[in-house]
């Protein structure tokens, strides 16, 4: 039988593509299609409900009352009778050059070098397209040495755990409250021949056991760093790294005063884009 499908498009500005893309995600779309303009979801029909587009409208009205600037508009919610857009997208997906040692690939292309990091996109935050997750891919490559322990807070697909181990970390411990991003994180992980390597944790940074890592990475938002800072801190020893991004150009000042203190001093920081990476060194 054919399955039929729901593609809901939503017009954006770039810098509001995370959040949108990861409610998606959660109300249960099985990819996204982003531009810089543009999101789509898609979704089995069976599992398109009068209830997940009312959350879907509530959410883009509550979005837009916090950025009454930003464009947020739906588009399209329309039946999909093609099955194979899935395979459409493939042939136009390309790998994704981050530096001179990182590049993402799909499952599907040929891996030319066993150091690529191989992602399966669309599932679950963090393919290295976004500004964001190459900022910090980018500041990781500039502070990991080799033997390096790092923690992962919110691993999502998690390319920045895979990533750590083929740039030389000897051990990665990734976390994330997302069911559905730990599973996607380990098929990405078993997909890389990392799975005796990368351990993962389904719950918070909260719930770990006392333990100093060399780097604390972090690809989130502003409000859950700062929310979670006190563990952040915790988790990294002394004279150890963190390296987080999500903050936008604009909130620098706002966020550094406020993630800054007499433990951390910010050490480094990277642009793209809107987007800001920044680096904390433990000083105590």
């Amino acid at each position: 039988m054919t399955e039929k499908w729901i593609l809901v498009e939503i017009e954006i500005n770039s810098y509001i593509k995370d959040p949108i893309s990861n409610f998606l995600i959660e109300l249960g779309s099985s990819g996204i299609e982003e531009t810089q303009t543009t999101i789509k979801g898609y979704f089995l029909e069976e599992k398109w409900t009068i209830s997940k587009k009312r959350k879907l409208f509530n959410y883009l009205k509550n979005l837009k009352e916090l950025e009454p600037e930003t464009k947020i508009n739906i588009i399209r919610i329309e039946k999909q009778n093609q099955v194979n857009w899935l395979d459409e997208w493939k042939k136009y997906y390309k790998p994704v050059v981050v530096s001179d040692k990182i590049t993402v690939f799909p499952p599907w292309l040929s891996v030319p070098d066993r150091n690529c990091v191989i992602i399966y996109p669309g599932a679950a935050f963090g393919t290295g397209t976004h500004e964001t997750t190459r900022l910090v891919l980018k500041l990781l490559e500039k502070y990991i040495k080799k033997g390096d322990s790092v923690l992962d807070f919110g691993t999502g697909s998690g390319i920045l755990a895979i990533a750590s181990i083929k740039l030389g970390a000897k051990k990665v411990i990734a976390v994330d409250n997302n069911k559905d991003a730990i599973l996607n994180a380990e098929k990405n992980i078993c997909l890389n021949g990392l799975t005796e390597r990368v351990y993962l944790i389904c719950g918070s940074i909260t719930g770990l056991r006392k333990e100093n890592f060399d780097l604390v990475l972090s690809n989130i938002d502003f409000n859950t760093l700062l929310n979670y800072k006190k563990y952040i801190e915790m988790a990294v020893r002394k004279d150890g790294y963190i390296i987080v991004s999500g903050i936008l150009n604009i909130d620098e000042e706002k966020f550094n005063s406020q993630f800054e203190s007499g433990k951390l001093k910010l050490y480094d920081i990277k642009i793209d884009g809107e987007w800001l990476g920044l680096v904390y060194r433990r000083i105590i």
